[in-house]
């Protein structure tokens, strides 16, 4: 998981703090990771494609930067596309909001100044909540594998008595029928009944 932290060249002591409190290798700061002898757009671009999280620190200098609005434009396509999976905006001074653009306005800003210590812990909380979507979405599906397994071990396990009946709770379904169907197989495959 790694996150994009887009500002401005004139803020770039507090982002560097910012990152030097992050676990290494879990950001995109342009001073230390975009790839040298390219040019800042294709640079721009190659970071964004290796992250999973776009951080916008707004400040007065920020909004009045026009490669932090191309980042956030190229950002923000990465967003719709699915590229990237989150967005967090963190306002450096209290002028920072009133000027943003429309298209930050359009997530959830942090107004409240922050310290870099305070910024790295928020980052890298969004960053474990955004890996414990990605892997609780990529698994829909509770598997029965194991147990199944277990239960398997259990009954064809010769030095145990013959199993009379078996006991499963819980809810009922299609796949829960599935699931006995193909364990009762595979015992009576395996006791050779």
């Amino acid at each position: 998981m790694k996150v994009f932290l887009s500002h401005s060249s004139k803020d770039k002591g507090y982002v560097e703090e910012v990152a030097s409190l992050l676990r290494p290798g879990s950001y995109e700061l342009d001073s230390e990771t975009f790839d040298a002898g390219l040019i800042n757009s294709q640079a721009i671009v190659k970071a964004l494609q290796r992250v999973d999280l776009f951080c916008l620190f707004l400040s007065e200098n920020s909004v009045n930067s026009a490669y932090v609005e191309f980042e956030l434009l190229l950002g923000l396509e990465f967003i719709a596309s699915g590229k990237i999976s989150r967005f967090l905006a963190i306002c450096l001074d209290d002028v920072a909001f009133s000027q943003a653009s429309n298209n930050a306005k359009f997530f959830n800003i942090v107004r409240k100044n922050l310290t870099p210590e305070s910024a790295a812990r928020l980052i890298e909380g969004t960053l474990i909540s955004v890996k414990q979507t990605d892997e609780s979405s990529f698994h829909p599906f509770v598997g029965r594998e194991n147990e199944l397994k277990e239960l398997e071990d259990q009954i064809v396990d010769l030095g145990r008595p013959a199993a009379k009946g078996i006991f499963i709770s819980g809810n009922y379904g299609p796949a829960e029928e599935a699931s006995l169907e193909t364990s009762t197989r595979a015992i009576t495959l395996a006791r050779g009944r």
